[in-house]
């Protein structure tokens, strides 16, 4: 899986587009998890995200960005096929850039 953003920008909208190399309909769960320091901070599933032809769209809101600390974050993408089998991605880091006013724009 390859992302196509390197960079999360705290307080924003943004998402991550991942190309994989498996037919997305096939999923029956899928996990999204964000970590910093080793501590899981923002875990997404299948309902969270966009699938589509060889591609998983993870849209991220302001309080998913904001729930990430300034500084690095690694995601990992799991997921579980309908036969059973399970895959997992590799770690991916981004870089995580601070908002400087906290909090949700609304």
């Amino acid at each position: 899986m390859y992302g196509r953003y390197d960079t999360i920008f705290r307080g924003t909208t943004q998402g991550i587009e991942l190309d994989v190399p498996y037919d997305t309909r096939l999923l029956s769960k899928l996990y999204v998890t964000f970590t910093q320091e080793g501590q899981t901070v923002l875990e997404m599933d299948v309902a969270d995200v966009m699938l589509g032809e060889g591609k998983v769209w993870i849209p991220m809101q302001q309080a998913d960005t904001n729930a990430l600390g300034p500084g690095f974050a690694t995601m990992q993408v799991r997921a579980l096929f309908s036969d059973g089998s399970a895959i997992a991605s590799e770690h991916q880091t981004y870089r995580v850039v601070d908002a400087l006013k906290e909090g949700v724009i609304s």
